[in-house]
């Protein structure tokens, strides 16, 4: 009979899986230790067990489980109960379906396509609203504002333009 100071349940789980290969799964309980050095130890692993079909393109579709776990451990007393590891599964009655796709050469030149013209756009917003608040800020070419009275324009130019006021260029000397 095994003396209760000498129990240890330390333990290494290097692989737990339901059904047969999956490519990229990741099972959590893989490559997993807990150590102890407590003599009286229960682990209980509670599992969720989800059926799930991985269906690739131009291959028969692969039938396997997923699962997920919650890990507990409790140290007990003597006469508390039963020192172990415990493993405890919840099937659970939905399943899982992945469609594995790939893209074509052709869609991916599509896809290309569309991502540059939107950078194009884009960009061309930017600075068709850049410079129109530069032209509101700076001002439209240094335009210069010139009233008819302080320039000694005649009465007659005022009513051939339609207002009090010409527009004229600064003159570069």
């Amino acid at each position: 009979m095994c003396s209760p100071l000498v129990m240890n349940l330390s333990h290494v789980i290097s692989e737990f899986s339901f059904g047969p290969y999956f490519p990229d799964i990741v099972q959590p309980l893989d490559y997993s230790f807990e150590v102890t050095q407590e003599p009286f130890v229960a682990y209980q692993y509670f599992l969720h067990v989800v059926p799930t079909s991985y269906i690739a393109p131009r291959s028969s579709p692969l039938h396997t489980h997923q699962y997920s776990v919650t890990h507990y451990t409790r140290v007990m007393q003597h006469g508390e109960g039963t020192p172990g590891i415990f493993f405890k599964f919840d099937l659970d009655p939905m399943s899982l379906t992945i469609h594995q796709r790939t893209t074509t050469f052709p869609q991916l030149l599509i896809r290309c396509a569309g991502v540059i013209g939107g950078v194009f756009v884009c960009m061309s917003y930017a600075i068709r609203i850049t410079t129109r608040a530069v032209k509101v800020v700076i001002g439209d070419d240094e335009e210069v504002i010139v009233d008819t009275s302080s320039s000694g324009a005649k009465a007659g130019l005022r009513s051939k333009w339609g207002g009090g006021e010409l527009r004229s260029r600064n003159k570069m000397v």
